[in-house]
């Protein structure tokens, strides 16, 4: 698009709508990048039970000695962004000063920067979500409610605190949840949403609606605990450069170093629910002997009992992998990144 010189035009500009960031608010903010690339996050892992032998030595009557043990998950921020553009003070002047520096940078953040870091945030965390819902049949009136509650459901099952919850949907979703009758009298729904003007609240979950563009293809909502996601923001660097030997008038840059990261101790507690037509990717299976054998795409695997998601230690493969040592406790995952829901649920056994 080229540009516009003003003859007799309202100064006014047509500001086009725009949404703050649905994600930079609700991600925990209990661990800081401030000062540095990445943050390591150790997750102590609990010790195994055993009965209590009476009649054994003083030394093993509560079962065998061994050191608790513990795991690392690897958190680098990777994603810099940037932008620069220039308004020319002989344009500006013939524009009736349309293109303000400080009022383009606040437009350049709410339509590009925000919906772009709120668009890598969902995928990131539905990347590395610890479980899914994927519905039996394409998405309707009678089945939204269901999906939402088999999500929380998994939720409940893993012990994930009541408070701090968030359920995003997109806009095709809320459609066919407010066709369900049940949904109405569900909760607080039905009176209070009307009056606050906000969607509402299910299952103890603040519901909030997104473009159906923020989610990726084939996700319809995201069942998110606070404290199991994160999305550092390390640096933000905006300025409005005025009469450098560029341009006669002012150059805006802007530089934003930030990720996303789910929580391998807490991955359990963010659930997207899929559509029925996502292929999830095959799981892989370990042997009784500890041995890895999968079909296609990638497989991650650990030997220490940590989350192969986002573990440190994680071992990739693209061949089956031979029995470990006895004794060994192999974990393993696979990807595709063909699929909109490129994993599957980590499997599990010791050798």
């Amino acid at each position: 698009m080229g540009k516009n010189y003003a003859e007799k035009f309202s100064p006014l500009v047509a500001e086009r709508f725009k949404q703050r960031s649905y994600t930079s608010k609700m991600a925990s903010q209990a661990y800081k990048w401030d000062g540095v690339k990445t943050v390591n996050v150790y997750s102590v892992d609990t010790a195994p039970v055993y009965n209590y032998n009476r009649n054994a030595t003083s030394d093993s009557r509560f079962g065998p000695l061994t050191d608790l043990t513990d795991h690392l998950q690897i958190m680098p921020v990777e994603q810099d962004i940037s932008f620069r553009y220039a308004i020319d003070a002989g344009d500006d002047a013939e524009q009736m000063g349309v293109k303000n520096a400080n009022k383009s940078l606040t437009r350049q953040m709410d339509e590009v920067i925000y919906p772009k870091l709120d668009k890598y945030n969902f995928a990131k965390w539905i990347q590395e979500a610890g479980q899914a819902i994927v519905m039996s049949a394409a998405l309707s009136a009678n089945n939204a409610l269901d999906a939402i509650e088999d999500a929380t459901e998994k939720l409940d099952e893993e012990a994930v605190p009541d408070g701090g919850r968030t359920l995003y949907v997109t806009t095709e979703f809320k459609k066919m949840l407010k066709k369900n009758p049940q949904f109405v009298y569900t909760d607080k729904l039905a009176n209070e949403a009307m009056v606050k003007g906000n969607f509402g609240e299910l299952d103890g979950m603040n519901i909030v609606e997104v473009p159906k563009k923020y989610f990726p293809t084939g996700v319809h909502a995201l069942c998110f605990y606070k404290e199991a996601a994160l999305a550092p923001m390390k640096l933000q660097h905006y300025g409005i450069h005025s009469d450098t030997d560029q341009v006669d008038g002012d150059i805006v840059t802007g530089r934003i170093l930030h990720d996303a990261f789910v929580l391998d101790a807490k991955a359990k507690a963010v659930v997207p629910i899929c559509a029925s037509t996502v292929t999830r990717t095959a799981a892989p299976t370990v042997a009784n002997n500890g041995a890895i054998n999968f079909t296609a795409g990638t497989v991650f695997y650990t030997t220490d009992g940590s989350d192969p998601r986002c573990s440190g230690t994680r071992i990739q493969t693209n061949a089956n992998v031979a029995a470990p040592n006895a004794g060994t406790l192999v974990t393993a995952i696979g990807y595709n990144a063909s699929n909109t829901v490129a994993w599957s649920e980590y499997v599990q056994k010791q050798a």
